[in-house]
């Protein structure tokens, strides 16, 4: 019995915290819940894409992308369509990457929230609710829009992404600001090139939705901070 017991200890021992955290060859399980612009699409919607979806193509090999994000969700519509079936996916020690904010703004009562107020109470439930399932949860700013205004790429969802920098500081929460960050990004790749980065450049007037290569560049921001912030 004595024998059986060390044998256990010494399997659990060489197996460390991938038995317990969901974790596998290829790492971590990175959870996504968020909108159109993070969402997967088919190829016969090319070049429309998420970056999401160009997340999973960098950490092939690395980590097990999972993409919950669904096109027009709010936190309002998202917490009563999608999010229970969320949480009861959710295993010990995946990240949960949360983003929202384009449809929160939106005058539809299914998905409007007041940025200090009900935006800021379904986050928190949210991470909370990632946090009593084992999960570490991660709040992303909302993606700027393709929108420049001497060389500047001006925050127009300055009360969300505040309202979520707030939480993020409250709460001891992991945050990816994404909406300064992309920001930079495009100032310094100057607006005739990031045009590309937006489907402005292919139908004209969408100032939101990314392209391939837009999803691409976002993606690489969103790792590098998730590196940096010890969490790949």
């Amino acid at each position: 019995m004595i024998q059986r017991r060390s044998f256990l200890a010494a399997i659990l021992a060489w197996a460390g915290p991938w038995s317990l955290c969901g974790c596998g060859p290829q790492g971590h399980r990175i959870v996504l819940v968020g909108d159109s612009t993070m969402a997967d699409y088919p190829p016969a919607r090319m070049p429309l894409s998420g970056w999401g979806q160009a997340l999973r193509e960098r950490l092939r090999g690395k980590a097990n992308v999972i993409n919950r994000a669904v096109p027009g969700s709010s936190t309002l519509s998202f917490s009563k369509n999608y999010w229970l079936d969320t949480v009861a996916d959710l295993r010990p020690g995946d990240r949960l990457l949360i983003q929202f904010g384009h449809n929160d703004e939106q005058p539809d009562p299914k998905r409007h929230t007041v940025p200090w107020g009900s935006y800021r109470q379904l986050l928190e439930l949210f991470v909370m609710e990632a946090r009593a399932a084992e999960v570490l949860p991660v709040l992303i700013t909302p993606i700027p829009r393709y929108l420049f205004s001497a060389g500047r790429v001006p925050e127009t969802l300055g009360p969300y992404a505040d309202s979520m920098r707030s939480l993020a500081r409250e709460l001891d929460v992991a945050l990816v600001d994404l909406a300064r960050l992309g920001a930079s990004e495009m100032e310094r790749k100057g607006e005739v090139m990031v045009r590309k980065w937006y489907m402005l450049d292919v139908d004209g007037h969408d100032t939101v939705h990314l392209t391939q290569l837009g999803a691409k560049n976002m993606a690489v921001i969103v790792e590098r901070e998730l590196v940096r912030l010890g969490l790949l």
